[in-house]
């Protein structure tokens, strides 16, 4: 492995080999960094499931999973919930940085990554077939900078961000196939913008598409634009076939009760935003 003072080095952002050529993991793979002198270690049984380590210092570890049963899903895999000193429930006590992934295979992430509370970084990840993203990075407090995620096949992403108490902006998201997104960035106090949301078309076969939204943005008092944009573009009224059409069902309020609780409130800006919104929103 190449190195400089015993640490890897990178090319273009991504970690080399000794031939300076970056490395493509297999599939189903990810390459983490650890705390040190952390091996990684899980509670619950995941079959299908090898770890390598790449390096000691840093603590660098690929770990692939293919369930024999379950090949495409990756429910709870690196789980941080500990269970004793030094393991979690899945692989993700002492995880630091997600920093390579070849994840284009897997269609269900719920949980992924839940509960690491020392996670502070993720890469990019060619998520382009995953279906369901639930609680992916929930409970992640320490994660800041995150890479993009591709959600353009997501129909859930329930609770996807809720209590990242320290991220601090995300890239563009593609929702336009979702179906249900309660509570994505709920509790996320330091998120200062709204991300760049593309939602489903507004064609007749999507009205009423967005069966729960509530909570969405609660809680993200920092957010200092997007929130009017946004709830326009969910309440958006069009006519089709001699229909009225929305993406969400206005007249069910349980299903956006709470989506902008609070958002914006602490900025000027956001809390002009939020004063524009109705109150069965907040």
């Amino acid at each position: 492995m190449l190195k400089f003072n015993n640490r890897m080095l990178k090319y273009n952002s991504r970690w080399l080999n000794e031939t300076m050529i970056p490395i493509d993991l297999p599939p189903n793979t990810v390459r983490l960094r650890y705390a040190d002198g952390i091996i990684p270690t899980a509670y619950h049984e995941f079959p299908g499931t090898t770890l390598t380590q790449i390096s000691s210092i840093p603590n660098i570890w690929d770990i692939t999973h293919v369930d024999p049963s379950y090949p495409t899903e990756w429910h709870y895999l690196f789980d941080g919930t500990p269970y004793g000193a030094t393991t979690g429930y899945g692989y993700g006590w002492g995880l630091l940085e997600v920093m390579a992934a070849n994840v284009s295979n897997i269609t269900n992430m719920t949980g992924a990554f839940s509960n690491c509370y020392f996670l502070y970084k993720v890469c990019d990840m060619n998520t382009s077939k995953c279906t369901d993203f639930t609680s992916m990075f929930n409970g992640c407090r320490k994660l800041v900078s995150i890479g993009t995620i591709n959600t353009s096949k997501a129909s859930i992403t329930d609770w996807m961000f809720i209590g990242c108490e320290n991220l601090i902006e995300l890239p563009s998201i593609n929702l336009s196939q979702i179906e249900s997104m309660a509570g994505m960035f709920c509790g996320c106090p330091k998120l200062s913008v709204i991300p760049n949301i593309t939602l489903p078309a507004y064609t007749y076969a999507n009205s009423g598409k967005i069966e729960d939204c509530h909570q969405l943005f609660d809680s993200c008092y920092n957010i200092s634009s997007g929130a009017l944009d946004l709830y326009n573009k969910l309440t958006h009224t069009y006519y089709l076939s001699g229909q009225t059409c929305c993406l969400v069902i206005l007249r069910d309020k349980l299903a956006h009760q709470y989506c902008f609780r609070n958002c914006g409130r602490d900025t000027v800006t956001g809390a002009t935003e939020l004063a524009q919104i109705p109150d069965d929103w907040k």
